[in-house]
């Protein structure tokens, strides 16, 4: 088997971090328990193609880099000045690093757990709904 290998991922075992891949162009040969090679808990998705390495003795110990994209799965904003991390559900991350600019993209609410600082301006383009306490200096 060739180091570098382009797969199918077949099924996920996410207790352990690794994914069972099949191999199409090797009589569909299925491997379980690919370690996924990542700095971030993102598993691919079932039907995903992605790019696999193996150690030199075979395919005893490999590691799947993850999914690339193609075709099928093109960039979500193509822009080299642009930092992506696009979710399953359609949350975006966007950065850029031109601008340096963050914008986070949701369908649906965004919650966070901590308190908010801000030493800018505070814009709402919306309504602005407090359960708690409203409190501060009012400068004119």
């Amino acid at each position: 088997m060739n180091n570098i290998r382009v797969g199918i991922v077949d099924g996920l075992n996410v207790q352990k971090g690794t994914i069972r891949v099949t191999f199409p162009d090797l009589d569909d040969t299925v491997l379980d328990d690919i370690a996924l090679l990542s700095f971030e808990q993102s598993f691919p998705s079932v039907g995903e193609s992605v790019v696999c390495i193996f150690l030199s003795n075979g395919t005893e110990e490999g590691y799947c880099i993850g999914p690339y994209f193609n075709d099928e799965n093109p960039p979500p904003i193509p822009d080299e000045n642009k930092y992506v991390k696009q979710f399953k559900d359609g949350l975006v991350f966007e950065y850029d690093l031109k601008l340096k600019k963050l914008t986070i993209s949701a369908e649906n609410d965004i919650t966070i757990h901590s308190d908010i600082a801000t030493n800018g301006n505070l814009i709402v383009n919306g309504n602005l709904t407090v359960t708690g306490v409203i409190s501060g200096t009012i400068l004119g």
